[in-house]
């Protein structure tokens, strides 16, 4: 008997023997094996019977996979010549070991334990009986000569690789859990070992079997969590067991990589949940079967960028029918990624494929390609090689990139059109460094270039007529193109001031504001705000924003009221700053905005928001003190409209301010003060009146009453202060004393009549203090029970009549008697049917629009 037949695992292999069934037969025992009671057929079995009940058999297979790891780890380390060669694993063979085992016998015995683990995977020691079988077998492969000796049964090799899915049983309890996750780690290391070794080339069932396995296992822990360091190794095995099926001793890389690709694809849709921090440390490439792909870039660069260029091509150019749109975006997220793998770590573009695809006949394919290009722009992506440096192109790759998808904007097909316009949208505000830095410089004025960039010459007559392009867009039938091209509209002009020179621009905005669609009309808001802030003092950009952003405040849309709601507070309260402290642009924006709304005359909606404001807390007591600083300054006439419209809400710490610098205005005769300003405050005095101290009402209206018996006052404030005079009269307890009415009717019938033949001369100009008497008089009279003498009458009644024929020479004064004389006739019938024929006669027969007015105002 030579040495090497005393090896160890030679005597082993016969004490394993003695545990074999010689008359058992193969065929049979897979039946039992597949059959539905195989629990209870193998149960019966002398075979499992003996080695169950005798425990040398379980400590003979574990000597057998220790005397095995033993030779390996002999062969592969270091070792002296003086050193005994006996355990070397060439000294070993099945050749040999069939002349003293029966191949059948030992595989009939191997298939009965691990078939074990399937059908009684509660009992502890059928679960260690096939776990230490599954384990020698793997083991023994290795030895020379299993697959020409018929040892290396490749059904077997499957059955062991799908160990792992018992790992979904509930069977176990949580410590037998434990127990059984580290006898699979053991077991996957042995696999590893044994694909390290021997070819599996031949068996692509085999390999296949395996790799679902493997992404199975992964898949488990995706979806449910890692709780232990076991989980983590095991992930980490499964996917060296995957990169290890891609060795070249497995048959070609490139169709071992792409059929696992294919087998895995569906882990790219799971994300790992749980405490995997010890997993992340472990694997190179993360735990994501995206970095795994990438990982294996560096193990085989021209293999792996091959497989996962298709993976992109077949994305763009041939996806799955009915695919969701969710998940078509999600495939290319995933294929964005791998693409700027291949980028950066092997010099390999998609940008060329694109070129093609975007030029397809297929619109699909054209949309697909163009959508692709933004998303490649969207990332950094720099190759980093320090050789090889001649092989890097001079021009940035995002040249093209920016040229095919300005190309796409015209496109006969919308969708596509659609994809290249959002595109550029995105890359305008978030693009990659050198997109930013392209477009920065073809785009912006003046132009930005810090640096010397190849080919950016190919952009420059393009990007010139692109503005006019867009407005051209601007009508097109698909919403979506109307509002990525606004969307991009505002970023040229953002970057480019000379687009507002002309009101072309405002002028689109204005004819949108009726868009069909509410994504359009939401567009103009966030356009319209966005330029707000690169312009606040931009008289064109305020006056077009207040048109557009006021009219959009009645929009039907609730979420686009909102959205312009939201805009004019920004514009308006998110800047106002004390006076003292407004000196930047953005701090005199609000004030512009507010004298271009008034200009406009959009009082109305802005009360509508300010109420709204007031209700939500946006405008508060702080807001109302930091108005008020600006009430003595060029933001005057501003200021006290923002506090009229908060006066029925809101009040100051100190109302009586508000009198003390209405009073200042009456000054000099009451000539002095801004009309516009007084009847802001008077508005303010009218809703604040029962907030101010008794002395400041007192003071208040003995100088009102002083200017109204002087008829001293702009004539528009003649109406509001003489109401004044009756709330103040009304809180003092005192509205039915009529005597100071008495006193100041005498007054105006006084001043009137002794001044009557200015009234009657036919060159007759306008006298301020006649017409206020005139007005004075009229609103005493409606709040008297006399009639007015019939004397006093009469002279109206005549000069009427004389208006009417000489209304064309002196319309002022037409106008003038038609207001005074309608209000008398207000409370008293005789005076109205007195005069409203020779009204009716004078209203009819003018062209002047003020009487055409009040013509039409009386016959309703």
């Amino acid at each position: 008997m030579c040495e090497s037949d005393l090896q160890p695992i030679y005597l082993q292999f016969q004490q394993l023997s003695q545990f074999f069934d010689k008359n058992l037969d193969g065929e049979k025992l897979s039946d039992i094996v597949s059959s539905e009671d195989a629990s209870e057929q193998l149960g019966s079995l002398d075979l499992v019977k003996n080695a169950k009940n005798d425990p040398k058999c379980t400590s003979i297979l574990l000597e057998m996979c220790s005397e095995m790891r033993n030779i390996r780890n002999y062969v592969h380390f270091e070792r002296s010549e003086s050193e005994n060669s006996e355990r070397e694993l060439c000294t070993v063979s099945w050749d040999k070991l069939i002349k003293k085992v029966s191949k059948e016998s030992f595989l009939n015995f191997i298939q009965c334990m691990i078939s074990l683990l399937g059908v009684s995977l509660e009992d502890k020691v059928s679960r260690k009986l096939a776990i230490l079988a599954a384990d020698c077998f793997v083991l023994t492969l290795v030895i020379p000569g299993a697959k020409r000796c018929g040892v290396f049964e490749e059904s077997f090799l499957q059955i062991i690789s799908n160990f792992p899915k018992h790992l979904e049983s509930e069977k176990l309890s949580k410590h037998e859990s434990g127990e059984f996750k580290i006898s699979l780690l053991t077991i996957l290391e042995d696999l590893q070992f044994l694909f390290k070794h021997v070819s599996l080339e031949e068996f692509e069932d085999l390999r296949t079997s395996i790799c679902m396995s493997m992404k199975n296992l992964i898949l488990f822990y995706y979806q449910n969590g890692y709780k232990n360091a076991s989980d983590c190794s095991l992930t980490k095995k499964a996917y060296e067991v995957l990169k290890d099926l891609c060795c070249p001793l497995h048959g070609d890389i490139t169709k071992n990589l792409s059929k696992i690709f294919s087998l895995t694809s569906v882990l790219h849709n799971h994300s790992p949940t749980g405490t995997r921090n010890t997993l992340e440390k472990d694997l190179l490439h993360g735990d994501s079967i995206s970095g795994f792909f990438i990982y294996l870039l560096e193990q085989f660069p021209t293999n792996t960028t091959q497989v996962l260029t298709n993976f992109i091509e077949s994305t763009l150019s041939n996806p799955e029918e009915n695919i969701r749109a969710e998940q078509y975006s999600a495939t290319l997220d995933i294929a964005q990624k791998y693409e700027r793998a291949i980028f950066e770590k092997c010099n390999v573009s998609i940008v060329p494929y694109l070129e093609k695809i975007v030029c397809s006949e297929d619109a699909n394919q054209r949309a697909n390609g163009t959508d692709f290009l933004a998303r490649i722009a969207m990332v950094d992506c720099q190759l980093n090689w320090n050789l090889f440096q001649n092989e890097i192109s001079k021009i940035p790759r995002e040249i093209l990139i920016i040229k095919l998808l300005l190309g796409k904007t015209i496109d006969v097909n919308n969708n596509v059109k659609m994809k290249a316009l959002s595109g550029l949208t995105k890359i305008f505000s978030s693009g990659n460094r050198n997109a930013q830095k392209i477009l920065r410089a073809v785009f912006k004025h003046p132009p930005e270039r810090n640096e010397e960039i190849s080919g950016l010459e190919e952009l420059e007559e393009i990007a010139e007529d692109f503005p006019n392009y867009l407005y051209h867009l601007l009508e097109n039938n698909l919403a979506h193109v109307r509002k990525y091209s606004l969307g991009l509209l505002e970023n040229l002009v953002a970057w480019n001031e000379k687009l507002l020179d002309n009101e072309l621009f405002f002028e689109e905005m204005t004819r949108l504001v009726e868009d069909s669609s509410s994504l359009v009309r939401k567009q103009i808001v966030l356009t319209l705000s966005t330029l707000m802030k690169t312009y606040p003092q931009k008289e064109t950009v305020i006056k077009g924003w207040t048109k557009c952003i006021l009219r959009l405040m009645r929009d039907s849309d609730s979420k686009i009221v909102d959205g312009a709601m939201e805009s004019l507070k920004v514009v308006i309260f998110d800047n106002i700053e004390r006076h003292e402290d407004s000196s930047t642009n953005a701090a005199q924006m609000p004030w512009i905005t507010l004298r271009t709304m008034m200009q406009q005359e959009h009082r109305g909606v802005l009360r509508n928001a300010m109420d709204s404001w007031i209700r939500n807390s946006i405008v508060t007591q702080k807001t109302l003190s930091i108005i008020e600083t600006h009430t003595n300054t060029e933001n005057a006439t501003e200021a006290w409209l923002l506090l009229s419209l908060v006066a029925a809400r809101m009040r100051s710490k100190n109302p009586d301010i508000v009198v003390t610098a209405f009073i200042n205005t009456l000054q000099d005769n009451g000539q002095s003060g801004n009309p516009v300003n007084q009847h802001f405050m008077l508005e303010i005095i009218n809703a604040w009146m029962t907030h101010f101290s008794r002395a400041t009402l007192n003071n208040l209206y003995i100088v009102i009453q002083k200017h109204l018996s002087e008829g001293n006052l702009p004539t528009s404030l003649v109406s509001p202060l003489y109401n004044v005079c009756l709330k103040l009269r009304q809180c003092a307890g005192k509205e039915h004393d009529r005597e100071w009415i008495n006193t100041l009717n005498a007054i105006a019938e006084d001043f009137i009549w002794t001044h009557r033949l200015q009234l009657s001369s036919e060159g007759w100009e306008i006298n301020q203090k006649m017409i206020n008497f005139l007005y004075i008089y009229s609103e005493t009279s409606v709040d008297l029970s006399q009639k007015p003498r019939q004397e006093f009458l009469d002279f109206f009644y005549r000069l009427i009549r004389e208006s009417r024929i000489m209304q064309d020479a002196n319309p002022d004064k037409c106008c003038t008697l038609v207001i005074f004389i309608t209000r008398l006739a207000i409370r008293d019938s005789d005076v109205a049917a007195e005069v409203v024929p020779e009204l009716g006669k004078l209203l009819k027969s003018t062209r002047h629009k003020s009487l055409v007015w009040m013509y039409k105002f009386i016959a309703r």
